[in-house]
Order: structure tokens, then sequence, then C-alpha cells
């Protein structure tokens, strides 16, 4: 079935796509571009959870293909433990932001031993043992990553840390597409997760034929990321036609 758009809509989308076809035959006529990515300085989620009277502990957890992802923690050691997966545009702190009615620390109230994940690519796990964030290479993962590689390597972690046998998982949209992942890929990691609570949560791209998805996936290319990435996959995938 095509995809209706309104003339204004669709003119817009014209000129963006006549933009992006411009902008990648400017990009080739001057040769491979130079890479110059930065990312921001991020605070550790610790700062906050300790801001707001919380036990913080900050853990870092190396996966089997060399990323260093960072674990924050609100800690009750001894407790039922559950493990927060970040969504897309945000890291651990995510879960931090709104004082005592975060679900971090309602979950700590509730007697919790919490464990905030950042996936490989947030700001607070940007390290990798053999690629920088310049390198093209540190950026050729999606959900399909995070799924198989990111959560056993935090789950596993946090096993051994705790002494506990399972554990709890709750995730944000990515957070949850990732969870699916592992479920569906990895089995021994599945075991170890006791009950698993899914917010907004993405499970298939098929159905996302929307003009804005077609509009970000554009214009994700252009940036140092998206040229970083080339020839790689793009870092979201491209709206099914």
């Amino acid at each position: 079935m095509g995809l209706r758009l309104q003339p204004g809509l669709r003119t817009a989308l014209a000129a963006l796509a006549v933009l992006s076809v411009a902008l990648r035959g400017a990009a080739a006529d001057q040769g491979p571009p130079k890479v110059t990515f930065k990312l921001p300085e991020v605070r550790p989620t610790t700062a906050l959870i300790g801001k707001f009277g919380y036990p913080a502990e900050g853990h870092y957890v190396e996966t089997d293909d060399g990323y260093v992802l960072r674990l924050d923690r609100v800690a009750r050691p001894g407790a039922d433990v559950v493990l927060l997966g970040n969504p897309l545009t945000c890291n651990s702190a995510c879960y931090c932001m709104l004082e005592r009615e975060s679900l971090a620390f309602k979950m700590f109230d509730a007697g919790f031993d919490v464990w905030l994940g950042n996936f490989r690519g947030n700001g607070l796990s940007k390290n990798h043992t053999r690629f920088s964030v310049n390198d093209g290479r540190f950026w050729d993962f999606s959900w399909h990553e995070h799924g198989t590689l990111d959560v056993p390597a935090m789950v596993d972690y946090i096993v051994s840390a705790t002494g506990r046998e399972t554990l709890l998982y709750a995730g944000h949209s990515m957070g949850s597409t990732a969870l699916l992942v592992t479920a569906a890929l990895r089995p021994r990691t599945a075991t170890r997760i006791r009950a698993a609570f899914l917010m907004g949560p993405a499970a298939y791209m098929g159905n996302h034929d929307t003009p804005s998805l077609y509009a970000a996936h554009a214009l994700l290319q252009e940036t140092e990321v998206g040229r970083a990435r080339r020839p790689r996959a793009p870092a979201v995938p491209a709206p099914v036609k």
C-alpha cells in the first residue's frame, strides 16, 4: 500500500530528498569525510542519585566484543534485583530525573536493589577496548547487539556481583526491544530474568511507513555519525516501502 501524503508534506519531503542527494554528491566529490565526532560530556548518573540522597554505585562491564558498558546502581544489597534498560535517546539518568517520583527511586523505596543499564553508544557507554568513537566500526551495531551482547553481559555481571540467581527487568522503548532480542536469541540469559516489564515496546519496524521515519533516516545519513558508519548499516532501519 502506498503512502498517502498531503501536498505540502509531499513537497517538503521531496525537497529533503533532493537536499540529501546533493549533500551526498558533494561529499563524494570531496572524497571520504574526515570524521571528528565528539560526544558531549555527560555527568555520571551516580551524581544524580547521590544528589537526591540515595546510595549510589558505578560499575563497568565489558561485552564479548569489547564494548565497555556503564552500570549505575541504587544499592540495596541482599534485596531482589531489578535492571532498567534505557531508551534510544537517553541514558540511565532518564530513570532518576523526577526526584523521589523517579522510577529508580520508587523501586528502591519499594525494597529493590536497582541497577540502571547503559547500552553501547550512549553518553555513558562510549568506550571500547579497540575502537574510539571517531572510528566507524565503533558505531556498527543496532539493537540486535544490545540484546545479544549488552543485556547478557549486564545480567551476568549483576548476578555475579549480587549473588542473586535471577532478576527483574524493566525497559522503555529500545530498552524493551533489546530484551525481546535477548529472549529470542539468548535463552541462557532469558532464564535468569524472572519477569520483564516492557514500556512502549517496539518489536518490528515493518509498519513504520511514516513521513517522520523517512525524514529521520535521510537526515541521519548526513550527520557525522552517519558518515562514519558508511558503508555499514544505518543507525536506524530504512523505512519499508
